[in-house]
């Protein structure tokens, strides 16, 4: 890991060679781990950080292509999002939902943008993020957050998806926040994604899901 960084993950266990979630931020975030409900049907971390005295709350979520979407999915969601919003109605999430979003009229993503604007959330990714099309990296933040420049990359260096990534610039403080959602097929150890995040030459704070899928928000000082 970068010097000056500290991290938070979630490792999955079970399997190490795909999932898990790993938030890495600059040791100058006062932070805290939130306590969330218990999930099978994804996996999920959240971090509580202060930014000019105001809580935010960076949730990386990563739904596994290879489960069968299910109620389950979506009735976990609000559970999870209920959780964070009792703590800070600032929300900012990155992740893999792994969902075609493209498809306006399928019932799981109308059961999904309900969802989004139940708690007042706007997705800001509307491109396809996967090699083979469809949108299914999203970056999705709280209605009272503005985000900039949100872009997909290509993919196929180091994954089929490609990096998706937005800019939260806040005012009167020298920090700024960028998001990033990608699915990875690069890492199958903790040691490769640490590696990797440090050849992206991290600004102040990283959320990234630990070996292949990873979502992240990148929390960046200007000094």
């Amino acid at each position: 890991m970068s010097p000056g960084y500290q991290f938070v993950d979630r490792l999955r266990l079970h399997d190490p060679h795909h999932g898990g979630l790993i938030i890495f931020f600059r040791s100058i975030f006062r932070y805290k781990k939130i306590t969330l409900p218990l999930v099978t049907a994804f996996e999920v971390l959240a971090v509580k950080l202060k930014i000019n005295e105001l809580d935010y709350i960076l949730l990386a979520i990563y739904r596994p292509g290879s489960e069968q979407l299910t109620t389950s999915f979506f009735d976990e969601l609000i559970s999870v999002l209920e959780c964070v919003t009792i703590i800070s109605s600032r929300i900012l999430l990155a992740g893999d939902f792994n969902i075609h979003t493209e498809k306006s009229n399928n019932p799981n993503v109308v059961n999904l943008r309900e969802i989004f604007e139940m708690f007042q959330l706007i997705n800001h990714i509307d491109e396809p993020t996967h090699i083979l099309g469809g949108t299914l990296d999203l970056i999705v933040t709280s209605h009272n957050i503005a985000v900039s420049e949100a872009k997909v990359y290509p993919s196929g260096i180091y994954s089929d998806h490609g990096l998706v990534q937005a800019f939260k610039h806040f005012t009167h403080s020298k920090h700024s926040v960028h998001m990033v959602s990608e699915a990875s097929n690069y890492s199958t150890s903790p040691n490769h994604s640490s590696s990797y995040a440090s050849n992206m030459q991290l600004p102040p704070g990283l959320v990234l899901p630990r070996n292949n899928n990873f979502s992240s928000y990148n929390l960046s000082s200007k000094n």
